[in-house]
């Protein structure tokens, strides 16, 4: 009854026998204290075992590992890639300063009478002023505009229609004004940093605006998954975005 409470003991089982009265037992009996020693030892030569030898595979595993680029290859790869948001910036900037040079009274290519008439507006009292504050307001919030979506290129979307028709509207206008004389040419000029802005935040929309899901059977390290992939509804599948977006009506099962 000894050894069946000692080998119940070792599979985790409850023996026969009280385990005060087995250990008693086992400093008493020499015999039975032998084979728990050769039973421990069974059990755990039996659960324990020298892994296999494995061949080496570092050396293998490093020389197909892609190399990592230098400081100087980073920097081109990032100009190569980010040369939209760059050049958004540059026009940005100048399209900054050039609302800031009207915010101090530089009237840039602008003629006397310009401001005060025209496409059928009034040109009462302070038209004249109130127009000029209301085209440096605009050059203001769209070099602001464009700025942003240079750091935050996935917000170009947003932007995009609003200044897509601002661009087509203003570039009617000029056509009229540059025939009835009422704008000099380097006024006009000037209007193309918001065609380059457009073409670059077009570019930088198709490029940077759209989340990149991974290509598949491409995992992610973990914890990435969920933040690249949570919410994502596949373009391509038009009744999952119409449900996305509009909600089904209800059935007649569910419409008590």
């Amino acid at each position: 009854m000894c050894r069946e409470a000692v080998s119940a003991r070792l599979d985790g089982e409850p023996g026969p026998a009280p385990a005060e009265a087995v250990d008693a037992h086992l400093e008493r009996c020499a015999s039975c204290h032998r084979w728990q020693e050769e039973a421990v030892a069974l059990n755990r030569a039996l659960r324990m075992r020298a892994a296999a030898q494995q061949p080496d595979l570092v050396a293998a595993v490093l020389a197909h590992a892609p190399a990592v680029p230098t400081l100087r290859q980073r920097r081109r790869t990032s100009l190569r890639t980010q040369w939209s948001r760059h050049a958004l910036a540059v026009v940005a900037g100048a399209q900054l300063l050039l609302g800031l040079a009207q915010v101090f009274g530089l009237r840039f290519g602008m003629l006397a009478h310009g401001m005060a008439g025209g496409h059928g507006m009034d040109s009462g009292p302070g038209m004249s002023g109130h127009l000029f504050n209301e085209s440096t307001s605009w050059a203001l919030a769209v070099g602001a505009g464009l700025m942003w979506v240079a750091v935050r290129p996935r917000s170009a979307g947003g932007m995009l229609p609003v200044l897509s028709v601002f661009v087509a509207v203003l570039s009617v206008f000029v056509a009229h004004d540059l025939a009835a004389g009422e704008m000099t040419v380097a006024r006009a000029a000037s209007h193309l940093l918001l065609v380059a802005g457009l073409g670059l935040l077009a570019v930088t929309h198709r490029r940077h605006g759209r989340p990149q899901l991974p290509a598949p059977g491409h995992r992610l390290p973990a914890g990435r998954e969920s933040s690249v992939t949570a919410g994502a509804v596949d373009p391509s599948d038009d009744r999952e975005a119409r449900r996305s977006v509009w909600p089904l009506p209800p059935t007649g099962r569910h419409a008590a």
